[in-house]
């Protein structure tokens, strides 16, 4: 049972955090969002971003949708909802990793690496199979940096349990930001609280260079491969 069972048996954040050893100010105070301004003009750059990208990327949509297909029969794209701005729902696109084409992985708090697929764990570790969400992009859904978008009702249990974690949802989520590119990929209720304060630094400090910072941080671990 470990750290997520005894996290469980807390009471509040506080106590959580304690245990942790974590910033309990970060979860309990309130902060400032950075000038909506700079949201307001950046959407607009995604938007042309995402038009400008989705040509080249057709290309390799084409090569990654063979090669699912080869590997094993099923869906190409998996869908999920996820919690968008002010917590509204929307419908996420990625490519099929997983073994399951019908599992619904948002019934779990957590990836469940044992069920990707070969060719999942390649796109997985180069963020190719997250491709897709230019046309979330496109849509208004999401923007090219915000923190990440969780499964809905993943997003429903931890602001249930975690001070502050509600505040996520005051920008649109991203397909990379400062969280993805600083920490890693989270696999504990532990690692969720310490994902939370790279998400509210980057609401706090969000300006055009640390925007800069976390698109070289993206490329950079996309070619490497060392999705975090």
């Amino acid at each position: 049972m470990g750290l997520n069972y005894k996290i469980n048996m807390l009471n509040n954040t506080t106590d959580i955090t304690m245990m942790l050893g974590l910033d309990n100010q970060v979860f309990e105070s309130e902060f400032k969002v950075v000038q909506s301004d700079y949201f307001k003009w950046r959407r607009i750059i995604d938007l042309f971003f995402s038009v400008l990208i989705i040509p080249f990327a057709i290309p390799f949509f084409v090569v990654i949708a063979v090669l699912l297909i080869y590997e094993q029969k099923g869906n190409i794209l998996y869908t999920q909802m996820r919690a968008g701005i002010n917590a509204k729902p929307f419908k996420i696109y990625k490519f099929r990793t997983m073994m399951d084409s019908k599992f619904d992985e948002s019934n779990y708090l957590y990836h469940d690496a044992n069920r990707e697929t070969k060719f999942g764990k390649i796109l997985r570790k180069h963020r190719l199979d997250e491709l897709p969400q230019l046309f979330n992009i496109l849509l208004g859904d999401m923007n090219l940096i915000g923190p990440r978008p969780e499964a809905y009702c993943q997003y429903t249990y931890f602001e249930s349990r975690i001070s502050n974690y509600n505040k996520r949802k005051q920008i649109t989520p991203g397909l990379t930001g400062y969280a993805q590119v600083e920490y890693k990929y989270c696999k504990t209720f532990e690692d969720t609280l310490r994902r939370l304060e790279y998400d509210i630094y980057y609401l706090e400090n969000a300006n055009l260079l640390l925007d800069i910072k976390i698109i070289s941080k993206t490329i950079l671990q996309m070619l490497k491969g060392t999705n975090s």
